[in-house]
């Protein structure tokens, strides 16, 4: 009986499984030692909504320098897009945070790499949140910033949208400098910009900002106070009033993005 072709048939299977262990053995070891550990990015044990809570039970003035608003009127902004379904909370992050990047993103022109590492997020999150809070707060802006006052009606309103826009440059640098967005997301950081100005002005009527351009002791024809001591607007309706209000918006936010691209 001959056996010796099945013994050779087996010894050279048995030679190719060893040089195939001998490759992945290769493989493993230079593997091995080309790998570079990946050490983690975010490190701080301050999270960002940690940060948040450490200003909310902090110094008021903090919070004012950081967010350019005072402390009531910052809750009262992250309770009421909470509130009302403008912004929820998701599993990795808070409206709180939510907030208060884009308070600080549009307050002091920082990029979002700074506020990822600041709020210990990646930069994608960053940029989704902050494009999410720009169109929650511009959908707010449609139920607080009157878009229908008669501009030719009111002669004392120059000098007050001129001290408007010195309150809005002084708190927002954002629009003197504008990043290089596209120009439809340009205009809604403008639109959001209006709006939490207009809030601030529903919120408190003593702002430090107002205050320095003497905005508190202005009198708008149209502008009064409800039974509450709150202010209140008295809006034209008439169709001539709205397409002159939407014109002069319009000419506003053309004039303001000519300034950035000249800059």
């Amino acid at each position: 009986m001959n056996v010796e072709p099945n013994y050779r048939s087996s010894s050279s299977s048995l030679d190719k499984e060893e040089d195939d262990d001998m490759f992945f053995m290769l493989t493993f070891v230079e593997n091995r030692n080309n790998y570079i550990p990946k050490e983690p990015q975010r490190i701080s044990m301050l999270t960002g909504d940690a940060f948040i809570k450490k200003i909310l039970n902090g110094i008021p003035r903090t919070c004012y320098e950081l967010f350019r608003m005072d402390m009531p009127t910052f809750t009262s902004l992250f309770n009421y897009l909470r509130t009302h379904k403008f912004l929820t909370n998701s599993h990795w992050i808070t409206v709180e945070e939510v907030v208060g990047m884009f308070l600080l993103i549009v307050g002091h022109n920082v990029r979002i790499r700074l506020i990822a590492d600041r709020f210990q997020h990646s930069t994608e999150i960053v940029d989704r949140q902050f494009k999410e809070i720009v169109r929650a707060i511009c959908r707010l802006g449609k139920f607080i910033i009157p878009n229908s006052f008669h501009i030719s009606r009111h002669s004392s309103l120059r000098n007050v949208i001129e001290r408007c826009f010195g309150v809005l440059k002084a708190r927002f640098p954002v629009l003197k400098m504008m990043p290089r967005y596209k120009p439809c997301r340009q205009g809604n950081v403008m639109r959001a910009c209006f709006t939490i100005h207009n809030f601030i002005r529903m919120a408190t009527r003593h702002d430090r900002l107002f205050t320095q351009f003497n905005i508190d002791n202005l009198t708008i024809e149209g502008e009064g106070r409800n039974n509450l001591g709150e202010p209140s607007h008295i809006v034209d309706l008439t169709d001539q009033a709205a397409e002159a209000m939407v014109t002069y918006r319009d000419q506003i936010t053309r004039l303001m993005l000519a300034n950035n691209r000249h800059h």
